[in-house]
């Protein structure tokens, strides 16, 4: 008993801790994106910049006319911005490449170009490809920014514009992300979006904000590889990684490492989530394998000092502490909820009501209040949060048991590419 009530108790404060982290972060982006609108009321681009918007595309035939015909119609009207589509040999050469040839049949803005890279390697290697091949072209680096977007990446105009008007020169900025469910009859699919907005909200935006104000890692911030923006000179002498599936993680890691604050943007890129479980459990568990092997790259960095390692160390062992609760913490907090039920007369009954509270109602809540939307059939969301929360853990366990059988030389470790 004395155990479940510590769990119980820790689990409130972490869910209260998220609560109060999205609060921060409303308010930091209500503030930022108001001072943004005052300084800018006449349009005072600094010309000095430049944006090449970087969409790495393999096997996205199917819905890449839809995503240039978006870069047309609402990005390319800033004169400022150029937007680079990137194919693969993996997908094949020009002539067998389907993506290729359906995106070159869609195009008409000479600012959108084709780049066709010759790796056959993953989402990594495809962007230093296209990253060098660029900058081979590029006067004065360190005024360009190369943004990085996914094919399903609908990023706020605004955004673009925050960065070409920001008189300071960051290394590297990163957008925030609202995840939006591109089937609305599909609940599942509805309150993974509310779920992953939340993490936006509740982790990730909080961290980089943190490290970027106070100007110390206070935590390892990821970036998001949609939605990062990497300015020329640092891209050309960091590359990404192309030992991991999770090639942008890796990137902000690094950036950590050798002290670079990410600079966060208050705009947001709006980006799709899949439609079905499974899928959603593939997506899950390439992002948890992605971050859980990182540990072969950590060991292998070298670092000015050992204090300093011994502090990046803290900080990994932090970061692999909320990877536990990842896979570990639903099937817990599953447990204590069946149990206090049993025990309804128990404290335990109370504290489960106020973690409920906290992790799903209040939160959700809060999303919706910040989105300005209406809580249209509210209690489907809850039900199906509740559901996407308990299910969590299922893609870390897959993830876990592909690197057990890769480790057996049972068959290859090859996650897919994420579902759009």
């Amino acid at each position: 008993m004395g155990i479940t009530l510590l769990i119980a108790a820790y689990a409130i404060l972490v869910s209260l801790r998220y609560f109060f982290n999205i609060i921060f972060t409303i308010i930091f982006i209500k503030k930022k994106t108001s001072d943004f609108k005052k300084e800018n009321v006449v349009r005072t681009v600094n010309s000095k910049k430049k944006l090449f918007l970087l969409i790495p595309v393999y096997k996205e035939a199917d819905i890449i006319s839809d995503t240039i015909k978006f870069y047309q119609n609402n990005i390319l009207k800033n004169t400022d911005v150029s937007v680079f589509l990137i194919t693969t040999n993996k997908e094949g050469i020009i002539s067998e490449n389907r993506t290729y040839i359906v995106a070159s049949n869609s195009i008409t803005n000479k600012r959108i170009k084709i780049l066709h890279t010759k790796t056959r390697l993953g989402k990594g290697a495809q962007l230093n490809e296209a990253i060098s091949i660029i900058l081979k072209k590029t006067r004065d680096m360190e005024k360009v920014y190369l943004g990085i977007f996914d094919v399903d990446s609908r990023p706020s105009d605004s955004g673009l514009d925050y960065i070409l008007r920001d008189k300071s020169n960051p290394e590297l900025y990163q957008m925030g992300v609202l995840y939006y469910n591109n089937n609305p009859k599909n609940v599942l699919a509805n309150a993974n979006a509310i779920f992953q907005t939340r993490w936006t909200f509740c982790y990730e935006f909080p961290i980089i904000i943190s490290n970027y104000t106070q100007r110390k890692i206070v935590n390892l911030a990821y970036c998001l590889g949609h939605g990062l923006f990497i300015r020329g000179d640092y891209a050309f002498h960091n590359k990404f990684s192309i030992s991991t599936q999770t090639e942008d993680l890796a990137f902000g890691y690094y950036a950590s490492f050798n002290n670079i604050f990410v600079k966060p943007v208050p705009f947001f890129d709006y980006c799709s989530v899949p439609n079905n479980l499974k899928d959603n459990i593939k997506q899950s568990a390439r992002w948890f394998a992605g971050e859980l092997v990182f540990y072969q790259e950590f060991i292998k960095t070298n670092f000015k000092s050992r204090l300093i390692k011994m502090y990046f160390c803290l900080l990994m062992i932090k970061r692999y502490f909320i990877l536990m609760h990842w896979i570990m913490g639903p099937p817990i907090y599953l447990f204590i909820v069946f149990y206090s039920f049993y025990m309804a007369k128990n404290l335990m009954f109370y504290l489960i009501g106020l973690f409920v509270l906290t992790y799903i109602i209040f939160p959700y809540l809060l999303i919706k209040f910040f989105l300005r939307s209406k809580c249209k059939r509210w209690y489907n969301d809850l039900t199906w949060l509740m559901i996407k929360s308990a299910i969590n853990w299922i893609g870390p366990g897959y993830a876990i048991y592909r690197l057990l059988i890769q480790k057996m030389k049972i068959k290859r470790y090859d996650f897919f590419k994420t579902p759009k």
